[in-house]
């Protein structure tokens, strides 16, 4: 999702699409990342090219571009999933991208001739929660 300060332009929106992403300052993810390669694939999809941006910043973590965003340095495109405590306590607001950028994951597990009934329930949750994150975003 695009994420902005609660008192950004962007901020009321109810979709934004990636075209309006070159509009303001950019804080991305440092370059080699998966997720800045995802959102460089998802403008490029779309006719735009991530070194057209307005990169105001990069960093290593999504915490440091959370701080970065609520401190009214820029927007960036986060992982819902990430942002639970910050909407919470209105500290950063998130707009749906339209289209919907969409990411991937992968369960990684060691195969065993026999699960257990515990990893079963795990890897159940795991993808429950994941569907449930994604339709809310």
């Amino acid at each position: 999702v695009l994420v902005t300060p609660p008192e950004h332009p962007l901020a009321g929106d109810t979709t934004v699409e990636p075209q309006k992403i070159m509009d303001y300052p950019f804080i991305s993810r440092e370059e080699g990342s998966g997720t800045r390669e995802v959102i460089s694939n998802y403008l490029r999809n779309h006719e735009l090219a991530f070194s057209a941006i307005d990169l105001a910043m990069e960093f290593g973590s999504p915490e440091s571009i959370k701080r970065a965003v609520a401190a009214g340095l820029g927007i960036s495109v986060l992982s819902v999933a990430t942002l639970d405590k910050e909407l919470s306590l209105n500290l950063l607001a998130k707009t749906s991208l339209n289209p919907a950028l969409t990411r991937p994951f992968s369960i990684v597990y060691q195969r065993q001739k026999f699960r257990l009934r515990a990893m079963e329930e795990f890897l159940l949750f795991i993808q429950e929660h994941c569907e449930r994150i994604s339709s809310e975003s």
